[in-house]
């Protein structure tokens, strides 16, 4: 399902995106804070039919805590978080294109943890799995594209820097 539920600052008020989550979440501006959660199937169908009734959906609506992705502005990082289990000592961080399994507690646990919350909150029906497969996928791509750079002649791959660092920049920030 490519849609999901926004609140902006007031978390009132729900918008429905209906672009894939990381097409979304990609587009956003580096300073925009926000913290993706899970929901089940049902719930995100009540909310349909209660958003398609003209009715306003508040984020307490789906009374959750499962959380899942955050970004973390400061170090240009996304976390992701285990919302079956937000007790065990793992859990994924991503920089650039790498994804990287850390031994420590999930976001929600870190001192001011509560900034993650000041942004946009996303509830989405994607889960744990998706969210990993999607940047372990992204990785693998990534690394390919950088194996087949490597076995180019260096006048090639001189050019290709000349031509696409820049764009490349900007694909690692994002």
């Amino acid at each position: 399902m490519n849609k999901f539920f926004l609140f902006e600052s007031c978390y009132v008020n729900a918008k429905i995106i209906e672009i894939p989550l990381f097409t979304y979440l990609h587009g956003l501006p580096e300073e925009q804070q926000f913290i993706v959660y899970h929901i089940e199937q049902e719930i995100m169908k009540d909310a349909f039919e209660k958003y398609k009734t003209g009715k306003k959906i508040s984020s307490s609506f789906f009374k959750c805590d499962n959380y899942l992705l955050t970004n973390d502005r400061k170090q240009g990082t996304y976390k992701i978080c285990d919302y079956n289990d937000i007790e065990k000592n793992d859990s994924y961080l991503i920089k650039g294109y790498e994804i990287h399994l850390v031994a420590k507690k999930a976001f929600v646990h870190e001192t001011g943890s509560y900034r993650y919350a000041r942004g946009l909150q996303i509830y989405t029906t994607k889960t744990y799995e998706d969210i990993i497969k999607y940047f372990q996928n992204r990785q693998m791509i990534y690394e390919e594209i950088v194996k087949e750079i490597n076995i180019w002649p260096e006048e090639k791959k001189k050019i290709f820097q000349e031509m696409y660092t820049p764009i490349q920049t900007q694909l690692v920030k994002k």
